[in-house]
C-alpha cells in the first residue's frame, strides 16, 4: 500500500468514544519511514489501528506464548481481548514500530527480553518512544548493567579464538562435521556476552543488594509506560522443565501444560495479568469505544 507512493497516502485512525470522534493520522514522515522499511511494511503493523490493544514482542514465538496465556479466562474475563501480537525478528525495530503506532493513537504495550538493558541506545530509545524520561532511570539502568558487567567481564576475540580452537583439536577428515562440537562452538558464542546468564536466569541472576533495588526500580518505571521487562530472562525462563527453545518451546508447552492451572507457570500468568491490567480499557471506555478504524486515501 505504503510503498508505492508515500508522498500520496495519508494514513488516518477514526476512533468513537461517546459522541466525539477522535482522528489521528500518520504524519508523511512517519509513513515513509514505514515504506522504507520491509519489516515494519510486512509486520501487520498498520492492521494494530483496528484494534484496542497492540503488543509488541521481540519473535514470533513469544507472540504465541504471551497471547496464549492471555486468552485464558483466569486472566483476561469473560471478554475476549482485542488485542493483536506483532513480533519485530529482534528489539532494535521495537521501537519504530511502537513510535508508529503510538502516532496513530494506538495503545501500546512492549514486551521485551531482559537483555534490552544490554544497549543503552538501545534501551533508552524503546524507552522514550514510550513515553518515559531517561534522565529518571539513568542511575538505575547504569547499577544494574555495572553489575552485570562486574561478575562476567565480556570475553576478548584472543579468548573466544582459543576456546574454539579447543573445541576443533583433533577434527579431520571428509566426513559431516561432529554436532557435538558444533553445540559445544554455538555454547562458546554464548558466553562472549556477560549478559548470557541475565537471559538464561533473569532477575536472580543479580547480585542481591543494591542492584536488585535498582533493578526493580527500573522495571517499576518501564512498567508505568507499558515496556515490560521479563523478569525470568526470556520466555523459556517461565518453563525450566522444558529444555526446548523458540517456536518448539511454545508448541510442547501448549500440547504438554495446562497453561491454566500448571505450577511451573504461574509466574506467566502473573505476568501477563500486570500487562492487561495496565493495558485493557476500563468499564467505562469499553462501553464509550467502537472498534477503531482506518482509511488510507491519496492525497
Amino acid at each position: 500500500m505504503v510503498e508505492g507512493g508515500s508522498d500520496k497516502v495519508r494514513i488516518v485512525r477514526l476512533r468513537r468514544e461517546g459522541d466525539v470522534n477522535r482522528v489521528k493520522e500518520l504524519d508523511n514522515e512517519h509513513t515513509k519511514a514505514v515504506a522504507k522499511d520491509t519489516l515494519a511494511r510486512f509486520s501487520r503493523v498498520f492492521d494494530g489501528i483496528f484494534f484496542e490493544h497492540v503488543v509488541i514482542c521481540e519473535a514470533d514465538a513469544d507472540c504465541m506464548f504471551y497471547q496464549s496465556i492471555l486468552n485464558l479466562p483466569t486472566i483476561s474475563g469473560d471478554r475476549r481481548p482485542d488485542v493483536l501480537f506483532v513480533h519485530t525478528a529482534g528489539k532494535h525495530r521495537m521501537a519504530k514500530l511502537a513510535d508508529t503506532l503510538r502516532s496513530l493513537d494506538v495503545p501500546v504495550s512492549v514486551i521485551a527480553d531482559i537483555d534490552i538493558l544490554n544497549e543503552e541506545g538501545t534501551f533508552k530509545n524503546l524507552f522514550q518512544k514510550l513515553g518515559g524520561d531517561w534522565a529518571a532511570v539513568e542511575t538505575h539502568w547504569k547499577t544494574v548493567s555495572e553489575a552485570v558487567l562486574k561478575q562476567r567481564p565480556p570475553l576478548n576475540a584472543e579468548q573466544v579464538a582459543g576456546l574454539i580452537a579447543e573445541q576443533l583439536k583433533g577434527i579431520t577428515g571428509t566426513g559431516e562435521f561432529p554436532e557435538d562440537k558444533e553445540r559445544a562452538i554455538k555454547e562458546v558464542f554464548k558466553t562472549v556476552s556477560p549478559w548470557n546468564a541475565m537471559k538464561r536466569s533473569g532477575r536472580t541472576a543479580l547480585p542481591a543488594g543494591e542492584p536488585i533495588k535498582h533493578f526493580d526500580a527500573l522495571t517499576k518505571s518501564c512498567s508505568d509506560y507499558r515496556l515490560w521487562i521479563v523478569p525470568v530472562g526470556e520466555i523459556e525462563g517461565f518453563c525450566r522443565s522444558i529444555g526446548s527453545h523458540g517456536p518448539r518451546f511454545v508448541e510442547k508447552v501448549l500440547e504438554e501444560r495446562s497453561l491454566e492451572t500448571d505450577p511451573e507457570l504461574q509466574d506467566a500468568r502473573e505476568f501477563v495479568g500486570e500487562i492487561w491490567a495496565k493495558a485493557k480499557p476500563s468499564s467505562q471506555e469499553e462501553s464509550a469505544i467502537d472498534s477503531g478504524s482506518a482509511v488510507s486515501t491519496s492525497a
